[in-house]
Order: C-alpha cells, then structure tokens, then sequence
C-alpha cells in the first residue's frame, strides 16, 4: 500500500509541475499533500500526518485560492485602431481587445484599459512598465508577432494598412503611398509585468489566434 501511494504521488507531482494553468496546480498540490498524510499514517507518525493536513492541505490550499480570488489588475495601453482595438459606444471591441479578454477571463484579471494617442507613447509606457501589456496596431521588431501586416511610406512617414485605410475613408489623407514593405502587429508585454507576463506569453503561444484572425479580417489583411 505505501508503495502505491509512493507512485501516485510520483505521478501527481509531475502532473503538477507540468501544469500551466494555475488552478489546476494547486489541485495537484492539494492532492499530493493528502497523499502524503496517508503515508505519515502508514508509517506511524500520525503527529506529522496531522502537521500536514493542516498546513499543506488546508492552510496552504486555503490561501492558494484567496490568490486565484483575488490575482490582480491586467493594465493594458492600446491605441484605437480599427478592427484591432477600438471603442463603440460604451463598449471595446476587436481582434486584440478579444485576445485580452480572453486572457483576462481565464486566469480571473480585472482589466483596466488605457488610451493613448500614438503608438510610440504605449511603447514608452510598456518600457517604463506604466502598462503591463502594450496593443493596439502595435508594429514592431520586439514583442510578440501575431499578424503580418504592410508599412506603408506616407510623405515619409511609415504607417500600417489599418490606420491608413481608417485616415484615408475619413479623408484626413490623400496621398498615395510611395513604397511598401512587410512588418507584423505585435503585443508588446513589459518586463515590469511578472507573472501576468509570463502567462500571456504561454496563452498567445496556445491561443487560436488563426480563428480570431479569419473572423476579424477573413484570414489575411488586404
């Protein structure tokens, strides 16, 4: 029998170790500490299996889930672009705004939203870790590339197919462009950002963001 329960916890300890959602590491740990109460038991130390019921089963599960309760506050800096990040009504919505919410309500983040003008100042603001998380038709060498797009050579200044589509129907511009060259939407996460960091990077890398980009802009930006 203990050696059963030597095994099983071998096993629970690699499932938890493995985990990379939060919620189910602390069942694996809960479980191995119930596991190890009942070898305290087998072994003739019913002192230590009462220690460990107590501490690693129940005080340490307890406050495992006041953080799950409780895991803090995603800030995000984002300029409005159309159909990545914008605002209607009282309402965000879009392909980047959908990748957060959905990050947020997986792991139980409240999320504040911050707005800027222009992308270089939610670049400033993701360095100076003022923002965890930076989006918004984002275009850079850095960060996390989701989404190739095409740059743009407006009267020497570079700008995405986006915000050139959305200037030109409003009529703020009538150039046409002068040149064109290839670059990619990105996310960029601060290195201010810790945990909440760490696991935006594991959810980009799982996420289906194929499906999120055919439904927003039917698979491939034009």
């Amino acid at each position: 029998m203990r050696e059963a329960i030597i095994l099983l916890m071998l096993a629970i300890s690699f499932y938890t170790v493995f985990q990379k959602r939060f919620i189910q590491g602390v069942l694996g740990r809960t479980a191995l500490s119930i596991l190890a109460v009942a070898l305290y038991v087998f072994l003739g130390a019913p002192d230590v299996a009462i220690a460990e019921a107590l501490l690693g089963a129940l005080l340490t599960t307890f406050v495992y889930i006041l953080v799950i309760k409780n895991p803090g506050v995603l800030t995000v800096g984002m300029t409005p672009v159309r159909i990545l990040f914008e605002k209607r009504e009282d309402a965000y919505i879009g392909l980047e705004y959908e990748v957060i919410h959905r990050f947020c309500r997986e792991y139980g983040y409240t999320l504040k939203i911050m707005e800027f003008e222009r992308p270089e100042e939610v670049m400033e603001a993701v360095r100076e870790g003022i923002v965890d998380i930076g989006c918004g038709g984002l275009v850079s060498e850095e960060g996390i590339k989701y989404l190739e797009t095409r740059l743009l050579d407006i009267g020497g200044n570079v700008m995405d197919i986006l915000r050139y589509q959305d200037k030109a129907f409003k009529g703020e511009i009538k150039e046409s462009p002068e040149g064109v060259r290839k670059g990619y939407y990105v996310f960029l996460v601060s290195d201010k950002a810790g945990e909440m960091g760490d696991r935006f990077i594991e959810f980009i890398e799982r996420e289906d963001l194929k499906t999120l980009i055919k439904k927003y802009l039917g698979g491939e930006l034009s």
